[in-house]
């Protein structure tokens, strides 16, 4: 009987930490990392909203999508995208919200940037041209890091923002590399699988080792 059942256990964590579900994404670095995911345990315990805490602090650049794929070639597309790819600079300065009315998000917003804009865009085509992605990113590309959303009640909501309207956080980034992220479905989170450095972070790096 005990056989059985973990024969079944095995077979439903093997079925759900191989299920195919990836996004891309910018992840900041060090101490913003930290910072932001504090920001998001804050609102756990203040604002009893939690699903933030499913993914490290990030700005996504491909949503969500389901694929059969095999996870070396996307890496390998992925890493030939970075290497076109330059290092740049990211300002992180106060938060924003979109204050949707049953699902609201609190994010901490970057300054208008023309480098990330064109990258988002040209990954979106590329990853869409190459049928990596069945659609490309359906609405206006909004950067953003998020703090709190789903499980954040309108209520709640409303009190957190009249709060962090006019907090200030100001943080500058070299951004540097895109992330591949894929959904634990055993751990209900998303557990980065691949970094993918730019190509003048990668020559950077050869020329240190000569």
């Amino acid at each position: 009987m005990y056989e059985h059942i973990f024969i079944l256990l095995h077979y439903q964590i093997m079925t759900l930490t191989t299920s195919k579900r990836y996004f891309v994404a910018i992840i900041p670095s060090e101490p913003v990392l930290t910072e932001i995911k504090e920001m998001k345990e804050d609102m756990a315990l203040r604002f009893g909203s939690s699903k933030a805490l499913q993914s490290p602090a990030h700005i996504t650049l491909i949503v969500p999508f389901e694929k059969e794929l095999d996870e070396d070639e996307l890496a390998a597309k992925l890493k030939s995208f970075a290497m076109q790819e330059m290092p740049f600079k990211l300002r992180l300065n106060g938060f924003s919200c979109f204050p949707n009315r049953r699902f609201p998000v609190l994010f901490v917003k970057p300054e208008p940037n023309e480098s990330l804009t064109h990258m988002q865009s040209a990954l979106d085509e590329s990853l869409f041209t190459d049928r990596i992605i069945s659609a490309k990113m359906p609405f206006s590309f909004t950067p953003h890091i998020t703090i709190a959303y789903r499980d954040l009640t309108p209520a709640n909501f409303k009190t957190a923002w009249n709060e962090f309207k006019t907090k200030e956080y100001f943080r500058e980034e070299l951004i540097k590399s895109l992330f591949l992220l894929k959904w634990n479905f055993y751990f209900n989170r998303w557990d980065i699988i691949q970094e993918h450095k730019f190509g003048a972070e990668q020559l950077l790096l050869i020329n240190a080792d000569v």
